[in-house]
């Protein structure tokens, strides 16, 4: 498990850097507002949204390192877009790319289900959410290190080329150290993601399981409020710089876990 978890924590580790110290800035640079912001961080998630359940399906038949290593060549691809990119519209196709090709969630959540029993399956999936926490608190940092405080439009490009570095170790690691974990390949039909897609949604309008997705839902809400903010400090009237930034953020993080715990336990015992 501990190979899987690596490769996650890099992928995050890679992406955060980016996409909250120094994409707001770089957008603002280009002369974009706060909404236009707010849709290049959206973007990334609304293209994933769709594709999850295909990338899924194609893992169950094609094994789910190839994949991932999909995942680790897309985003390096994305990056260096990123890292040349001269206009908003550049950035948004970078996005684009980043989010139609990302499956570190879709398969990854199924190569710790086959690597894992009912038993452990629970850390399993405990340890999946440690590799992503780390990856959002110390991903920022680094990428604001990198920036500085007094940042230029050559250090903000400078962080995408970090965060490309980081995506070819990734990729080399996967290639050469994670292993395949599905054992039995099953046969597959475009029309399998239509029926896991609707099976999606009738999970999500399942009143038993509505504590659950209202609770994070008010997760979700809660670090995407951060997300705005660290966007209005970094571009607004504060305009804190990226160096700075980042001690918001990890300020913010420590504390949205804090509170989103206290309210999802609130949230639960209402509903039991």
């Amino acid at each position: 498990m501990i190979k899987f978890i690596i490769f996650l924590f890099l992928d995050v580790l890679a992406f955060s850097g980016i996409l909250i110290s120094t994409l707001p800035f770089l957008i603002n640079n280009y002369g974009g507002d706060i909404f236009i912001i707010t849709l290049a961080f959206g973007s990334f998630s609304f293209f994933q949204f769709f594709v999850s359940p295909f990338w899924g399906g194609l893992s169950d038949k094609f094994g789910r390192k190839p994949l991932l290593l999909m995942n680790c060549i897309a985003e390096l691809i994305a990056n260096i877009i990123l890292a040349l990119s001269g206009t908003i519209l550049v950035i948004f196709i970078s996005r684009l790319i980043a989010g139609l090709f990302k499956t570190n969630v879709s398969v990854g959540t199924a190569y710790i289900a086959d690597i894992t029993d009912e038993k452990n399956r629970a850390k399993g999936m405990g340890m999946f959410g440690v590799a992503f926490g780390l990856g959002f608190t110390i991903g920022p940092l680094v990428g604001g290190l990198i920036a500085g405080s007094n940042f230029t439009l050559d250090s903000l490009h400078n962080v995408a080329w970090f965060a490309c570095f980081i995506n070819l170790i990734n990729l080399l690691y996967v290639f050469f150290f994670l292993d395949e974990s599905l054992i039995e390949k099953k046969d597959y039909r475009i029309s399998y993601s239509f029926e896991k897609f609707r099976s999606q949604i009738n999970i999500v309008t399942n009143k038993n399981l509505l504590p659950f997705f209202f609770s994070n839902i008010l997760y979700s809400f809660n670090f995407f409020r951060n997300g705005r903010n660290y966007s209005n400090l970094g571009t607004g009237n504060l305009c804190l710089g990226t160096k700075r930034n980042r001690i918001y953020h990890v300020t913010c993080w420590a504390y949205s876990n804090f509170s989103s715990r206290s309210v999802v336990e609130s949230v639960v015992k209402i509903f039991e």
